[in-house]
């Protein structure tokens, strides 16, 4: 009887946790307006893999590089856009997330090299376009030497710490 309440209560708990562990889905990922394609995807730093959880920002544009507003980031590095196809048949999206080099969609590095991102008519399944953005390096520079100053023949090796460890 006691192995059989102790069997049930640790099923229920890890149902919880699974539910609860769960990603849900964000609010800002709601259905858009009639006559409009979501845009979504998220931010991840390519050293770590790891969604960005810095402030981020994501700037779009039209083809032609006319800039478009709207948008919309949050702390988890997921963005979203509703964006019309019968306005905006294609656009293009730069990744500006504090501390990380800006990159367009797609790993571009400039407006005139960026793939545009075609919107599909209105009815498609959300336009899904993740990023991975490079941390701005910092220079690190200097000699290895011995306590005396005297020049040494070394290797050094270096570790970026992330926020998560």
């Amino acid at each position: 009887m006691r192995r059989a309440r102790f069997l049930a209560l640790t099923l229920a708990l890890v149902a919880v946790l699974v539910v609860t562990g769960t990603e849900p889905v964000p609010a800002a990922a709601a259905p858009c307006p009639t006559g409009q394609v979501l845009v979504r995807g998220r931010i991840f730093d390519a050293a770590t893999g790891l969604p960005v959880t810095t402030p981020s920002g994501v700037e779009f544009y039209e083809p032609d590089g006319s800039d478009i507003d709207g948008g919309s980031v949050d702390a988890s590095g997921r963005w979203y856009r509703c964006e019309d196809p019968a306005a905006n048949p294609a656009i293009k999206i730069r990744f500006v997330p504090d501390e990380y080099r800006p990159e367009w969609w797609n790993d571009r590095p400039n407006l005139a090299t960026a793939d545009e991102l075609v919107i599909p008519p209105v009815g498609s399944d959300p336009v899904v376009a993740n990023a991975w953005v490079t941390p701005q390096g910092r220079v690190l520079s200097g000699r290895v030497t011995n306590l005396a100053g005297a020049p040494r023949f070394a290797s050094v090796n270096i570790w970026r710490l992330t926020a998560t460890g």
